[in-house]
């Protein structure tokens, strides 16, 4: 299987099935799996993840007791089987194709690590973080993208790259921080990747 998606769940349920669907959508086959991890929601949010998982048996939901994003990512993270996994807020969705566009990258480059852009919804003033299509064959070329990632607001968050498990499901989200715990995880897997 190629690509684990987790999303963590917490009293979403007015964006939920929009999130879910656009995975849905990605008509991946068996080379996709979704973790919905249901962090103590009270509304309709564990239900509706409960809905989706009777419906798909690629789709697994957990129900845990609150302990906030980063302990529902971690979570997440220690049942991923995919080769790669990656997260989407609940309150977010992804654009039809992305995964299978990724997958097809792989196929011909496979990498350690894939990061594309991603706009702000509802679109803000500068909502839209592009990066353009290369290659990282060595550390410099790493660096200089780092630097780049970073200038375009594309370093700090996690929904916007797909990690190769074997070098960063090791990694953990800080539990105790709620500002930045993403950008800290990234720049942890960040050295594990080649």
């Amino acid at each position: 299987m190629f690509l684990s998606v987790i999303i963590p769940v917490y009293n979403a349920a007015p964006y939920l099935r929009r999130c879910i669907d656009s995975v849905v959508a990605q008509d991946m086959g068996d080379e996709l799996e979704l973790l919905l991890i249901d962090d103590g929601s009270t509304d309709l949010s564990g239900a509706i993840c409960d809905e989706y998982s009777s419906r798909y048996g690629w789709i697994r939901t957990f129900h845990t007791a609150n302990g906030g994003v980063g302990k529902a990512r971690n979570y997440g993270i220690e049942r991923v089987r995919g080769e790669y996994f990656t997260f989407i807020d609940a309150d977010d969705f992804i654009d039809l194709g992305l995964y299978k566009k990724i997958f097809r990258l792989h196929e011909e480059n496979p990498s350690d690590l894939y990061v594309f852009g991603y706009k702000d919804y509802p679109e803000r003033d500068g909502g839209v973080h592009l990066l353009k299509q290369r290659y990282c064959a060595d550390n410099e070329a790493l660096a200089q993208l780092y630097l780049q990632m970073k200038r375009d607001y594309l370093m700090f968050p996690v929904f916007n790259k797909i990690f190769k498990s074997d070098k960063c499901a090791s990694c953990r989200f800080l539990v105790d921080l709620h500002y930045y715990e993403d950008c800290l995880f990234s720049l942890d897997c960040l050295k594990n990747v080649k």
